[in-house]
């Protein structure tokens, strides 16, 4: 408990000397990792999660009527945690989804609604708005790579933090 508590405290006044990467670092990065980005589908998406299947069927009769109900919809009855942003999850790359939702989106030709889906214990249903591949390009990557840098390096500092803390209650 002592060395949570003292964790928290130092994170807490680190928190305010963050570390900033700088142009030549996110070069340098992008530049050693360059191998490593490669291209992959993103689609532009609106998320539903329906706890059951006739609530998500009677839904899905509401869209097939009128498409643009979908933000209200979502915001009504899905609870996935963009449900406050009408399901709204913009563009996201498709490995992050689970088989069943990432093939429909796949095979899906056109923008559109889909069919309830099942996925784990819940019903999804997507809206597509568009598909596009990822740019490796550094322009694009930039913000990326800066915010993983800010990341890595409030890792280590973290790490480093605990083993001095841990010597010095031991």
């Amino acid at each position: 408990l002592k060395l949570a508590e003292a964790m928290a405290k130092l994170y807490t006044k680190k928190r305010s000397r963050e570390f900033e990467p700088t142009e030549d670092d996110i070069k340098s990065f992008y530049i050693d990792h360059k191998d490593e980005f490669k291209p992959s589908l993103e689609a532009e998406l609106y998320i539903m999660a329906i706890p059951s299947l006739p609530l998500a069927d009677s839904i899905k009769r509401e869209l097939t009527a009128n498409i643009d109900k979908f933000e209200e919809l979502a915001k009504r009855y899905s609870i996935d945690g963009s449900a406050i942003a009408g399901g709204y999850i913009g563009y996201t790359k498709l490995e992050k989804f689970p088989y069943a939702l990432r093939n429909w989106i796949e095979t899906t030709q056109q923008n559109g609604v889909s069919e309830p889906i099942k996925a784990g214990e819940y019903w999804f249903i997507l809206k597509l708005d568009g598909k596009r591949v990822s740019s490796t390009e550094y322009k694009d990557l930039k913000p990326a790579i800066k915010m993983l840098l800010k990341q890595l390096v409030k890792r280590e500092k973290m790490v480093e933090e605990e083993r001095a803390l841990k010597r010095s209650i031991l």
